[in-house]
């Protein structure tokens, strides 16, 4: 009888067991972190909307037609969960795609004092003067990747912080990021709160230049890593929410320009 394994790979996508509704970028990203679990020999599960029935019911009425906060925090519900059975998790969005699997161990980083990790976004988007100041990377903190190991003492306290921040906010105030990036940005600034850029972030600019192989946010990011090269990127946020989206170049986010950035990075 074999052993459970002592990690889980947590992900949740909407349409679990009704594939062809999702698009082919988005299969992608799912099968890349499957693949890359099955080969450190972790355990996985894909989770649909049932994740949310972890959140207590106050919070989904409060939050109704805001799925992604909602899973800021039925993540970290699960997580919790999970955490009875397992010695560590890991949570990745279903919008990440691990492209260079061999360099991809954030669980490596996780036995730190607060025996967690949170991904450290690099976004690249032109300066706010205009494109002739060129261009400007933002590093914050995001929970589009984050890992938990048994007795951490950050996930009860970022639990009970979103779960306060939601309880006390004015409903027609909330803001997309608030439990992601915002909070854990001010939290990290007042802390510290373990990171890697492990996991970097595409922004419209950058999804475009992929997708064409070339393009100055490309060129930019890439002069940027040469600086830092001990902080390379091994999995990319494709940030799903950016569908529709037009870049600095006028091109519009579709599904099949990710797809075209997906092939290219897989390549390269």
């Amino acid at each position: 009888m074999s052993a459970t394994p002592s990690t889980l790979v947590m992900q949740s996508c909407p349409f679990v067991g009704r594939e062809g509704e999702r698009d082919a970028w988005r299969e992608r990203c799912l099968e890349s972190v499957r693949l890359w679990a099955s080969e450190r020999g972790y355990a996985y599960h894909l989770a649909g909307d049932e994740l949310f029935e972890r959140n207590p019911s106050w919070l989904n009425e409060k939050l109704m037609g805001r799925g992604p906060i909602k899973s800021d925090v039925a993540r970290l519900m699960w997580a919790q969960e999970a955490l009875e059975r397992y010695e560590r998790v890991l949570w990745l969005d279903a919008d990440v795609l691990i492209f260079t699997p061999e360099h991809f161990n954030p669980l490596a980083l996780c036995s730190n004092p607060a025996r967690a990790l949170f991904g450290r976004e690099r976004w690249v988007q032109p300066h706010a003067k205009g494109l002739r100041y060129g261009w400007r990377t933002f590093s914050n903190l995001c929970n589009a990747m984050c890992a938990f190991e048994r007795g951490s003492p950050v996930l009860p306290f970022y639990l009970y912080a979103s779960l306060d921040m939601i309880r006390r906010v004015d409903p027609e105030h909330i803001a997309p990021q608030m439990i992601g990036p915002k909070l854990l940005t001010a939290l990290g600034n007042l802390t510290t709160l373990p990171s890697t850029h492990l996991l970097g972030s595409a922004s419209p600019h950058l999804l475009a230049d992929l997708a064409r192989g070339e393009g100055e946010a490309l060129s930019y990011l890439i002069k940027e890593r040469e600086r830092s090269p001990q902080e390379q990127s091994a999995a990319l946020n494709l940030c799903a929410s950016l569908e529709g989206v037009k870049s600095y170049c006028g091109a519009r986010i579709t599904p099949e320009l990710i797809l075209s950035a997906i092939k290219r990075l897989l390549q390269t």
